[in-house]
């Protein structure tokens, strides 16, 4: 009787750790985004009227301008930003225009 209790444990133990690595292993399902949020999602900072400017995506018009001249700027900085610089994420924007305003 002893016997096949163990024997049914380890039976049952063997199940679950079977489970629980298939479970594990399963591969993360894909993300899908739409072109409209992934638009959204990236900001560009380049020249606006002289001054340095952030834009949403492809909008032709900015979303915030700062008092702050591209002329200021070196030319290896200046052909960056007339050009555009992308961030894709608020936080790399963040940084991006930290660097360029101060």
């Amino acid at each position: 009787m002893t016997l096949i209790c163990l024997a049914s444990c380890a039976i049952l133990s063997l199940s679950v750790m079977t489970v629980t690595i298939a479970a594990n292993n399963k591969k993360p399902e894909a993300k899908t985004i739409s072109a409209e949020t992934y638009r959204s999602e990236i900001y560009i900072l380049r020249e606006y009227n002289g001054k340095l400017a952030v834009f949403n995506g492809d909008d032709d018009a900015p979303s915030e301008i700062f008092d702050v001249y591209i002329n200021s700027f070196g030319e290896v900085d200046r052909n960056a930003l007339y050009k555009g610089i992308t961030a894709y994420s608020e936080e790399e924007l963040s940084r991006l225009i930290e660097d360029y305003t101060s």
